[in-house]
């Protein structure tokens, strides 16, 4: 694998070792160009093996496990109640981002694409700075963006310690009463997991339907699982107001014109994310994101600078991950073509 430093030189750079960017650098070695790839956090997987999908659907998965046993009894299968044990259960959903982060690692090792740690900025439209513990200039050819997204706060309640998904997936303890701010996928997943491990959860959803933008036949499906786990659901609502109590959080909530207090032991906020494209150093490019930060793209992912492609979720449509692997496809083999 080839080492680099101040002012080497790379054919193609990818910014970001998330499922658009790590699979953006694999095919592009793999069409038999010199892959340099910038990740900043310690692991390599982004978002979605680190503190999202990964994590959440092996959570939920226990969950649906311990259901289905109980389920069970009207089979005729008994036995003694179904028990959860938080710290075991922690240790085995980080066992399994583990693995697949290793993995990850191994399939840049074996197309020899060299992984450098550290924060990317453009200095120009033909060079990065990475910030790391050995700081480096790099030029490069074409660049591949796929910095990803992060996580939205709530104005409500800002200087209390609520919790994100990602504080949520660390299961920290599993509250009596949980109030889960967001009725889209992660809200209902982490919502799902917590009643699952015995919360009581109400969700607090600001549009008229939950997974709003999904097609209405399936979200019928999911509300009335919801609705049989969950203990409240508050469409067209939203939280106006977040205070410390004296056993938890006082939530002031907002249902048509009306407002009224309920207590939580904990608060975990879902309302959306947003693009990764402060930092980046985008003002010495001719790119320019939009006023929610996303980046304009081709089809083929080209931005405002031929030779830079963005992918993922700071390109405009939905934040899943396969979206961000198929685009990163799709650059490298542009940058490949002849």
């Amino acid at each position: 694998m080839a080492t680099h430093g101040t002012n080497d030189e790379v054919e193609v750079a990818v910014i970001g070792g998330g499922p658009g960017g790590y699979v953006a650098a694999i095919r592009a070695a793999d069409l038999g160009k010199e892959v340099v790839l910038i990740e900043e956090r310690d692991r390599l997987g982004g978002t979605c093996l680190l503190e999202g999908c990964i994590p959440s659907k092996a959570l939920i998965n226990v969950v649906e496990l311990a259901e289905t046993a109980r389920a069970a009894r009207k089979m005729g299968l008994t036995f003694d109640e179904v028990h959860l044990n938080p710290d075991a259960l922690r240790k085995w959903s980080d066992s399994v981002v583990e693995a697949l982060t290793k993995g990850v690692d191994g399939l840049l090792k074996r197309r020899g694409v060299t992984v450098l740690r550290g924060h990317a900025r453009f200095d120009d439209p033909r060079t990065l700075s990475v910030d790391g513990a050995t700081p480096t200039k790099l030029a490069f050819r074409d660049c591949i963006i796929a910095t990803g997204s992060n996580i939205n706060r709530l104005p409500a309640g800002q200087e209390l310690p609520l919790w994100s998904s990602a504080e949520a997936l660390r299961i920290p303890e599993i509250p009596a009463r949980l109030l889960v701010v967001g009725g889209g996928y992660i809200g209902l997943e982490m919502g799902l997991v917590y009643a699952g491990l015995g919360s009581r959860v109400t969700v607090v959803e600001f549009f008229p339907h939950l997974l709003p933008g999904a097609d209405l036949d399936l979200v019928d499906v999911v509300v009335k699982s919801c609705e049989r786990r969950f203990e409240r659901i508050m469409t067209e609502s939203k939280v106006v107001d977040i205070q410390k109590g004296s056993n938890g959080y006082i939530a002031t909530v907002e249902h048509e014109g009306r407002k009224q207090a309920h207590e939580f032991d904990q608060v975990l906020v879902a309302v959306g994310r947003h693009p990764n494209t402060d930092g980046l150093g985008l003002e010495h490019t001719a790119i320019r994101p939009d006023q929610r930060g996303f980046i304009a793209v081709n089809p083929c992912g080209r931005t405002a600078e031929e030779h830079i492609f963005a992918i993922g979720d700071v390109t405009p449509g939905p934040m899943l991950a396969h979206k961000a692997s198929r685009e990163g496809k799709v650059a490298a083999e542009v940058i490949g073509l002849p």
